[in-house]
């Protein structure tokens, strides 16, 4: 589809390799920074040998991205396996770690197997029957059960009990074990100030050199020497805890038919399927090339890394978030930045090696801990009340299904919480799974009604339909009659919508308006309001019936300025915003509050975006406003203009040249420039633009198929900034205007 776009799609395989070979090493490089310490505390947490997420992470590089149907997604072990894999090993061992372990590899094996069958039974395609809440929710609910035991280990003591409630039991013992010794009030300092490094390096939104993980290893090493846990008899070192660093088991097949073992390969099944499906929908969502990943694929190739990963003794992966989207947010192309990324933590391990018996417990401990808290973080809690309260009703519910019960029954809670939510809500029983659905088709505009009820779990009757929409129609969705529109089916159609539009196709949604919302989200659950007197003009109007608030406001007193028309409203128009970089990493969810003006024949558009990375990153979402230069008339080679910082100057070294200016190095020192055709951007970029660009410092630029994109920050402009970013746009085309008519004066 992206043909129809503003972007080529980087080349697959070896001809990927020769074209974008350095952004994928760097790339790779950045991922290799995040993924080592995340790989080691995952398998410290789990009760595996150190070594073993490294080998996952091996496995998932050289050879399940090679299988993928994800293109950019980063396979490799994950947080949520931590409690099933801890316990696995506890019980299935009987107090004995290494037999545990060699059994636990078992269930991963066999989860893998089940994998690739469902992926070929195309379970892929089912997936979205599954709220996004529900495994948040079982996902959070693993991960408190993660936080409960490793806060043992952030002190220096090792737990004995096994399920949650005796971890809280012993918490008592823990806390008298670290008044009464040197040794683990120690090792509390280490691990709380990990803990601090972890909360406060991630909160920094700034461009960071290492990751806060990547410092808290160092950290921890430094303070293994400073405090002498290195000669300690006590057990806080990594290398002491249940393996020796040399350790290689194979797995055990003996009670592959125990109830314990089928119980956790059926749960690392649901977590690596479920985790992974989601996850690599978010990735296709923020991939700048809206390339569509094939989820059977991905599925059966994560099943194949399982299977191989067991068997060597390596921890199960799925297609990791974190990971992910930084794979993405730092410009990799292809595939192959999952395998230089493994590649890079090969050759790191090999080389420093020996380091790993000097990594403390508590440092791992605090990694692992604040990457259990994001599963539950407040702002995950927040934005999922903004979406409405049902969301957070299912998310409660199977988080605490979850940890009283487990994650099977969790994920059974999950189910039927959802299933009496979309009852109440007025869907009837015969559309949970099925909708029911009539097409009209009038010249080259189809209208499709939707007459019961709108739920994820039946977007996969509609999707059917609408795979037989022809392209470059004028695509009416009519809700006027279902009963009920959920989050989930919202989302599914935003996502159609995007890809519709890419088809050269419009979309457009009717009887929203006749729905009342759960929440103000733009995509909340909506329940058919009905009325039995209404006034026809009332009807009409009726979306439009709320008063401006005061964003709205400002942006409507702008517009007048401007003699511009101000529409409020919420579009689904991210397609005319392909192709420019500003928002990789992010889906642009819509845009509102916008108008336009006319310099010339020039159109000057204004609007507030949604940039968001899904619910699970929303602390990293955010709003925008950006303004929009269509029809320019003057050629304006494509370039990026942006401010200096030190992570641009490390990406100069990739393929990312700054093209300075030796006559103006205040321009040089304060923008990063950068553009392929560099000989034509230095002609755009005269005396009279540099001046004007370094007298006017605070906005940034970029140039795709001669339209301009400009915005100051990322984030949300007041009423002074608007004008001032319009009056800045007027005064950059009278510049280039001015120069484009000398230079034809000179030709003619």
């Amino acid at each position: 589809m992206i043909e129809q776009g503003t972007l080529e799609l980087p080349k697959d395989g070896l001809a990927g390799l020769r074209q974008n070979w350095r952004l994928d090493l760097f790339a790779g490089f950045l991922v290799f920074m995040l993924a080592l310490p995340f790989c080691l505390s995952t398998a410290f947490a789990s009760n595996f040998p150190i070594w073993s997420g490294i080998i996952s992470a091996a496995v998932a590089g050289f050879l399940v991205t090679f299988l993928s149907g994800s293109p950019l997604s980063i396979k490799g072990p994950a947080t949520g396996f931590v409690a099933i894999l801890a316990f696995g090993v506890q019980t299935l061992g009987s107090g004995f770690a290494i037999t545990g372990y060699q059994y636990t590899l078992v269930a991963i094996i066999m989860a893998g197997a089940i994998q690739i069958i469902l992926g070929l039974l195309r379970i892929g395609n089912w997936r979205g029957m599954i709220p996004d809440a529900l495994v948040f929710g079982v996902m959070g609910g693993v991960g408190l059960m993660i936080i409960i035991r490793q806060v043992h280990f952030l002190v220096g003591v090792s737990p004995e009990s096994v399920d949650s409630l005796g971890l809280i039991l012993e918490i008592p013992n823990t806390v008298d074990i670290f008044r009464s010794n040197l040794i683990n009030k120690n090792a509390a300092f280490v691990g709380f100030v990990s803990l601090f490094f972890m909360f406060v390096f991630s909160s920094i939104k700034s461009p960071k050199i290492l990751p806060s993980a990547v410092v808290v290893l160092i950290f921890g090493v430094i303070m293994t020497f400073y405090f002498g846990f290195h000669k300690s008899a006590n057990q806080l070192l990594v290398a002491r805890s249940n393996y020796s660093l040399t350790l290689f088991e194979l797995p055990n097949f003996s009670k592959f038919y125990i109830w314990k073992s089928l119980e956790i390969t059926f749960i690392v099944l649901i977590i690596s399927t479920l985790e992974t499906v989601v996850n690599v929908k978010t990735i296709d969502a923020v991939d700048l090339y809206r390339r569509r990943s094939s989820s059977n694929r991905e599925v059966i190739a994560v099943g194949v890394g399982n299977v191989i990963s067991g068997f060597l003794g390596g921890l199960p992966m799925i297609a990791t978030m974190d990971r992910s989207s930084k794979n993405v947010n730092n410009g990799a192309k292809t595939r192959w930045s999952n395998f230089f990324q493994s590649l890079f933590l090969v050759i790191f391990v090999l080389i420093t090696f020996p380091l790993f018996k000097f990594i403390p417990q508590p440092a791992l401990a605090a990694i692992i801990i604040y990457a259990a808290y994001r599963l539950n973080s407040p702002k995950l809690i927040k934005d999922l009340k903004q979406v409405g309260n049902e969301q957070l009703i299912i998310y409660a519910l199977s988080l605490l299904g979850t940890i009283l019960l487990g994650v099977l029954w969790g994920v059974l809670v999950g189910v039927l919480t959802t299933l009496i939510v979309y009852q109440l809500l007025g869907a009837t029983p015969s559309s949970l799974f099925r909708i029911k659905v009539t097409t009209t088709q009038k010249k080259r505009k189809i209208r499709v009604h939707v007459e019961n009820a709108a739920l994820a779990s039946n977007y996969p009757s509609l999707r059917k339909h609408l795979r037989d929409i022809p392209e470059g129609h004028y695509l009416i969705i009519d809700f006027s009659k279902a009963k009920v529109i959920d989050y989930g089916f919202m989302e599914d159609i935003y996502f159609f919508a995007y890809t519709y539009s890419i088809q050269n196709g419009k979309i457009e949604l009717n009887g929203l308006e006749q729905h009342q919302a759960v929440s103000a989200h733009p995509l909340a659950t909506r329940k058919l309001v009905r009325k039995k007197l209404v006034d026809k003009s009332k009807k009409v109007n009726m979306i439009q019936q709320g008063a401006l608030d005061e964003r709205q406001i400002d942006v409507q007193g702008v517009a007048a300025i401007n003699n511009a028309r101000f529409k409020p409203n919420i579009t689904f128009d991210g397609v005319k915003l392909q192709g420019f970089h500003f928002a990789l990493g992010y889906e642009i969810k819509y845009s509102e509050n916008t108008f336009a003006k006319f310099f010339g024949v020039t159109r000057i558009e204004f609007s507030d975006i949604f940039l968001s990375k899904g619910i699970r990153m929303s602390e990293q979402s955010h709003k925008m406003s950006v303004l929009i230069v269509y029809g320019v008339e003057a050629y304006v080679p494509d370039f990026t203009l942006g401010r200096e910082s030190l992570l641009a100057k490390l990406i100069q070294s990739v393929g990312y040249s700054d093209i300075d200016f030796d006559e103006y190095p205040g321009f040089s020192e304060a923008y990063l420039l950068k553009g392929e055709k560099e000989s034509e951007i230095r002609e755009l970029f005269n005396d009279e633009l540099i001046t004007f660009l370094e007298q006017n410092q605070g906005f940034n630029m970029e140039s795709r198929n001669n339209n301009i994109l400009i915005y100051k920050d990322k984030a949300l402009m007041n009423r002074i900034e608007m004008e001032d970013a319009i009056e800045f746009t007027e005064n950059f085309l009278s510049i280039i205007y001015k120069a484009n008519q000398k230079d034809n004066e000179v030709v003619i």
